[in-house]
């Protein structure tokens, strides 16, 4: 639902740079994009901490027991990641260049391990 939303957001930041009469361009009523940066970097400072146990591959390796390892599961896992990768993509498009450097510092074990 999330990136539903932030793709939604995307689409109309591009409606706003193609309006060509004054009249096309939203209200400061209707769309304000301050407000939306300030929900987006608060919601951004807030997931920062939790950006690794996002992925259901790190909650299943920090179970006690470990579930059969092999290839079929570690595909399995990448399955259940993807839409984890595809969020935080979404998440990228939308960041300032220093929300970017978070995101990647804070994923980088993340890469380095798959």
């Amino acid at each position: 639902m999330l990136t539903l939303f932030l793709s939604r957001v995307e689409i109309i930041k591009q409606g706003m740079s193609t309006a060509t009469e004054a009249t096309d361009l939203p209200t400061p009523k209707r769309l304000s994009n301050e407000r939306r940066q300030l929900v987006f970097d608060h919601f951004f400072q807030l997931l920062v901490p939790y950006f690794p146990v996002l992925f259901p591959s790190t909650r299943f390796a920090l179970q006690p027991a470990p579930i059969t390892t092999g290839p079929t599961v570690v595909r399995q896992t990448d399955l259940l990641d993807q839409p984890v990768w595809q969020f935080l993509a979404a998440m990228a498009l939308h960041a300032s260049p220093d929300q970017q450097s978070t995101l990647v510092a804070g994923l980088r074990d993340k890469v380095w391990k798959t």
